[in-house]
């Protein structure tokens, strides 16, 4: 969480429009460094400011594997598989195995990083470990991976380890080591994420992508409550969602922003409730903050 030496380090400046407008923010950033936010993302009343930026001393940390039920396994395999040709389905099976394995079993091995230290392990010592601990889970993946022959069973698990590639890296693995993240909660209370992923990063684009994605899949799940807070999404170096999420997102209280490298930002869909008003424009430069006034032209409360 960061703390009153990093606000005075500018690293967030403080908006006051949250004071009229409550709702939660989260801020897709390619380096959370000198980050400074247009007036009006941040909320004076929120106590609580979260910054995920692996590596850094302040990230908290982010496990979706944490309390993950069968659909959003079947994401997070889809979110890695789904552009494999037909051809590798049992790695896509295997891997799916892997996940209902670490879900069941012990905490310290629900995570990303725990599948992928069991895929180092190679085929023979993990058919020893799944045979020692005899889960019905553990019997389901062995009977799947022993029809493959042993050149075969490698490759899987090689192939495992490439998709999760981006744990290898000592600064990122920790970063998905524990459940400290839990997207629910930005429609409890005011809150402001910073979700940051340096370009020094390996695969800085798939990390932002997987967890885009991942909160995505996380508030679409949520079923909706009539007192939640909007939350507005802003995106910098993220692939925009599809239009049928779009409006999906926009049903479940949530905006999205899109922000290009030259600093320009455009509303790709409103939160339910809001009307963007046509004759505001939002443009800045990152190292600028806007006077409150300007962001909060952007938006009027629907009434009724």
């Amino acid at each position: 969480m960061f703390n009153n030496r990093l606000n005075k380090n500018r690293l967030i400046r403080t908006g006051s429009l949250m004071k009229r407008l409550a709702h939660s923010s989260i801020v897709f950033a390619r380096n959370a460094e000198g980050l400074e936010l247009p007036t009006g993302l941040e909320n004076r009343k929120a106590k609580t400011v979260l910054l995920f930026d692996p590596g850094h001393p302040e990230s908290v940390k982010a496990n979706p594997l944490f309390m993950a039920d069968s659909e959003t396994l079947d994401w997070i395999a889809s979110f890695f598989y789904g552009s494999e040709p037909a051809a590798l389905n049992d790695d896509r099976a295997l891997f799916r195995d892997l996940l209902d394995i670490a879900v069941t079993g012990p905490i310290q091995e629900a995570t990303l990083p725990g599948i992928d230290a069991q895929a180092a392990l190679g085929p023979e010592e993990l058919k020893r470990l799944f045979s020692l601990r005899g889960r019905p889970e553990h019997i389901r993946f062995l009977n799947r991976f022993n029809q493959l022959s042993f050149h075969s069973q490698k490759e899987a698990l090689d192939r495992i380890r490439r998709h999760l590639s981006f744990l290898e890296n000592a600064r990122i693995a920790p970063a998905f080591s524990r459940a400290e993240l839990y997207p629910p909660i930005l429609f409890t209370e005011p809150i402001l994420l910073v979700i940051a992923v340096s370009h020094a990063c390996p695969e800085a684009d798939k990390i932002l992508a997987f967890l885009f994605q991942w909160m995505c899949h996380q508030i679409l799940m949520r079923p909706s409550r009539p007192d939640d807070l909007r939350l507005l999404i802003y995106l910098e170096g993220v692939v925009s969602p599809e239009s049928h999420v779009l409006k999906a997102l926009g049903k479940k209280r949530v905006g999205v922003f899109s922000l290009s490298n030259r600093g320009e930002a455009a509303f790709l869909n409103p939160p339910e409730g809001l009307a963007v008003n046509p004759f505001a424009i939002l443009s800045f430069k990152k190292a600028i903050s806007l006077p409150g006034s300007l962001l909060h032209q952007l938006f009027r409360v629907r009434k009724g």
